[in-house]
């Protein structure tokens, strides 16, 4: 997985990256509830506060439904309220982030340019991507949190007890 500023991304798509399955691996889901989860926690602490408001959206990528699924499992287990509005263009995602006051955040799922079974993250608020010292210490918190003994059962516990996003449910 390639975690920077621009964006966290790998190959989400269990048969490689031309693959059009939309149903990534177990680990690649928990994967996905983590970044949830980080990104929640990175919130709150931000905004001294819980219940931060995150507008989750995503491109058109097979993938995508069951990543934002498992990714607002794990927002909403760090205390966030979760607006998923499904498919969007990023640059639509952010505007509304920056300009709706009733939002704090968005996350969006997207692999731009790259081949069909990629998947990437954007973490922003104020309608921008987060960068610099701010995007440093979210990937270090994501890294911990997934070396952490007892994180793959913490990870399936959140995947498993929450309710799926409509329209992400393996079928």
């Amino acid at each position: 997985m390639i975690l920077s500023a621009s964006g966290w991304r790998k190959v989400f798509a269990p048969d490689g990256e031309h693959s059009a399955s939309p149903y990534p691996a177990a680990a690649d889901r928990l994967l996905a509830v983590g970044m949830g989860l980080v990104w929640g926690e990175w919130l709150k602490g931000r905004l001294g506060r819980t219940g931060a408001v995150v507008l989750a959206a995503t491109d058109t990528r097979p993938t995508g439904p069951v990543l934002a699924d498992m990714m607002i499992r794990g927002l909403e287990s760090a205390g966030c309220r979760v607006i998923y509005i499904g498919v969007a263009a990023a640059p639509e995602a952010m505007a509304r982030s920056g300009t709706d006051e009733t939002i704090d955040a968005f996350a969006y799922i997207s692999a731009s340019h790259n081949p069909l079974g990629h998947n990437g993250v954007k973490f922003g608020t104020g309608g921008g991507v987060i960068g610099g010292s701010d995007a440093e210490d979210l990937i270090e918190r994501y890294r911990e949190l997934i070396t952490a003994e007892g994180t793959a059962a913490r990870l399936t516990d959140i995947a498993e007890s929450a309710a799926a996003v409509p329209d992400a449910k393996e079928k």
